[in-house]
């Protein structure tokens, strides 16, 4: 509250703002938390860098104290604002993934409604007619030969949603997140300008939640076409089709979802990336069983064993993490099934999938970080009521009647961010 003239600025430097308010540098620091970010000096001057601060720990970016204007211009507190403005950034980025998985599930689960009531009798009667069908390379590519034989337009719907999930997956991608494209974008400017310094980046401030259920979605979404596939030509009055299965590609990507998955933590898509290893070998036996020939038989073998191995990693990560393994129960025993009767269906109900897209909304629950800053959601009431681990870090969340555990902080930000985009994407529909 003192006047200009009223500074010794040898004793007490100033900063002058562009919005024309000026501040002792004692003053602004503090306002600003300077000492969070670096190591200070006795007489109160940044010496060093602090330890890298928590991932989504700024809560906001810092104004002028006085009329809220940018300090985006002071060198002094550029590392702070920009680290400031990247968890923003970071935040909506995750609340916008969430919603919009959502989304692009609600219409996957629309298309397999309409799949599961459509008319076969055409699709039936042409189906296993006298031809070749290969079913291999890329994964596109063996889904696109499949959807080409049944003909009639019978996955039109589920192939929109299909480009919908891959165009989703190519912007949850790893090298998309914020942090990614900051550190490669100040990788970029070292090399062209000959900097030889050495440049670090913590992995851990990535958010990998959505490319792995995009990865899961997208798998979901093939089996689906290959298991409808079987359904109707097993009900085929004839059956002259000479097929081949080579799902070498699914498999690999079930392999990366799950290395990925347990890399990170996340042990839903872990159990998911099993499981869906087993169910695609389980299609490729289900071809090879209607084949003669030794070899043939041998392979058919190879293809269960892999398969109930799969199916066993799956159940030991669904005894080790129950809450995450409730909504892939289902598609464990369904799985199982494939192998003993050859009967290749869904067990988990279109209804309860939904359920799942549905809670990853806005509409309801709260938003929630750890202790080292991972953001998560509580969904019906929003409050607290079991306790359970970071699917990120493995640390205590969640807590008993309402009370959150030690380190667990409410994100209120984020539900505004989160509230902002839900409504906006109302708006779009």
């Amino acid at each position: 509250m003192r006047e200009y003239r009223e500074i010794d600025l040898d004793q007490e430097p100033c900063i002058f703002l562009t919005c024309k308010h000026i501040f002792t540098a004692i003053t602004l620091d503090g306002q600003m938390e300077l000492s969070k970010h670096y190591q200070m000096s006795s007489s109160g001057q940044p010496t060093a860098l602090a330890s890298s601060s928590m991932p989504l720990s700024e809560d906001t970016v810092k104004v002028c104290p006085q009329c809220r204007g940018s300090l985006r211009n002071i060198a002094r507190y550029g590392r702070i604002i920009r680290r400031a403005l990247l968890d923003e950034t970071s935040k909506r980025f995750i609340a916008w993934s969430t919603a919009e998985f959502a989304k692009v599930g609600s219409y996957f689960l629309d298309c397999q409604e309409r799949l599961d009531i459509a008319a076969t009798e055409t699709v039936r009667a042409s189906i296993g007619r006298h031809g070749k069908l290969a079913v291999g390379g890329g994964q596109l590519e063996a889904v696109t030969a499949v959807v080409d034989w049944v003909g009639d337009g019978y996955f039109t719907e589920l192939m929109k949603s299909r480009r919908n999930i891959t165009k989703y997956s190519s912007r949850v991608r790893h090298e998309e997140q914020p942090f990614r494209r900051v550190a490669d974008f100040v990788t970029h400017a070292k090399r062209t300008r000959k900097d030889m310094g050495h440049f670090s980046f913590d992995e851990s401030v990535m958010q990998v939640k959505g490319d792995l259920q995009a990865r899961a979605l997208l798998l979901r979404c093939d089996l689906l076409v290959l298991k409808k596939f079987m359904e109707l030509w097993s009900g085929a009055e004839e059956r002259k089709t000479q097929i081949t299965f080579d799902l070498s590609e699914h498999k690999k990507d079930c392999k990366d979802l799950f290395e990925m998955a347990q890399k990170s933590v996340h042990p839903k898509e872990v159990i998911e990336g099993f499981v869906f290893q087993a169910q695609f070998l389980a299609l490729e036996r289900g071809i090879l069983l209607r084949q003669d020939g030794q070899s043939t038989q041998d392979r058919c073998a190879e293809f269960k064993a892999e398969a109930e191995q799969a199916l066993a990693h799956a159940r030991e990560f669904a005894r080790n993490y129950p809450g995450s393994a409730a909504s892939v129960q289902a598609d464990i025993e369904a799985t199982s099934s494939m192998l003993k009767e050859l009967v290749f269906y869904s067990a988990v109900s279109t209804r309860e999938l939904r359920t799942v897209f549905q809670a990853m909304g806005f509409s309801t629950g709260h938003w929630y970080t750890c202790v080292n800053g991972h953001p998560f959601t509580i969904g019906e009431c929003g409050m607290p009521m079991e306790l359970a681990s970071c699917p990120e870090c493995g640390q205590p969340v969640g807590g008993q009647q309402h009370r959150a555990v030690d380190g667990v902080a409410r994100a209120t930000e984020m539900e505004a961010i989160g509230t902002g985009i839900g409504e906006l994407a109302l708006g779009g529909q």
